[in-house]
């Protein structure tokens, strides 16, 4: 979950540069961790292992 919160905030940061695309691009980012979570909760319940498709691999 921390490399999670680390790619997002080093998204967001970029996309903070960019006034207007910013803005959409940080909305879309959101949307995109809420269903990536949803996934996740539905995967840990059937006991199954998932990994962040857009999270940086600083621990492996």
């Amino acid at each position: 979950m921390v490399d999670d919160f680390v790619a997002l905030s080093l998204c967001r940061f970029v996309s903070s540069l960019i006034p207007f695309v910013g803005g959409l691009l940080a909305g879309l980012l959101y949307c995109m961790r809420v269903v990536c979570c949803l996934f996740g909760a539905i995967n840990a319940r059937k006991g199954w292992l998932y990994r962040f498709p857009f999270a940086l691999r600083l621990i492996a």
